[in-house]
């Protein structure tokens, strides 16, 4: 849990963790009060968290592998990625951007219902933020691409060089 309390920037996809993860929530509120520390939500419903966060996204039921993978590709085209830790730790890399050429800002806009602009925005503040932790719960998992959707987070991670380091990492919770 130390990770969640260090992390500049907190990333809530599909949970209620003030109410499932209250432990882990009651952290991240002490963190983002004492130290600045940025919370973005994507949930389908307005919740604690989501009304506490710095940004409040709220896309279309299913469209999480949209937006996580057209913020991937963004992050990609305009060259905010960690080469140095890509170049380390990620093996085909290149083939896996291949992967990401349907997944425009604009394909996700329309997929999702959340502007390019905001998708814009906080691909760019996920990528410049100085460490990235994600969170994740039954919103994700339980969709019938669920494994992608977590391997998009995972992905997104890993592009940023949100690994391995104090206050980075992915963090997927059982409940809502």
């Amino acid at each position: 849990i130390e990770d969640l309390e260090k992390a500049a920037m907190s990333v809530l996809i599909g949970t209620n963790t003030a109410e499932a993860h209250p432990v882990i929530a009651s952290r991240m509120k002490r963190a983002q009060k004492l130290f600045g520390q940025k919370i973005h939500v994507f949930d389908i419903r307005k919740h604690e968290m989501a009304e506490r966060a710095d940004r409040f996204y709220q896309p279309k039921p299913g469209t999480d592998l949209a937006w996580l993978s057209a913020v991937t590709k963004y992050i990609i085209d305009h060259d905010l990625h960690d080469k140095a830790f890509i170049e380390e730790w990620v093996e085909d890399f290149d083939e896996y951007y291949k992967s990401l050429e349907t997944f425009t800002m604009a394909f996700a806009e329309e997929a999702t219902g959340i502007p390019e602009a905001e998708l814009i925005k906080f691909a760019e503040e996920c990528a410049k933020a100085e460490s990235v932790v994600i969170c994740w719960a039954m919103g994700i998992t339980q969709q019938d691409i669920g494994s992608d959707s977590s391997t998009a987070i995972s992905n997104l991670l890993l592009v940023t060089g949100n690994y391995r380091r104090p206050g980075t990492g992915a963090y997927p919770l059982r409940g809502h």
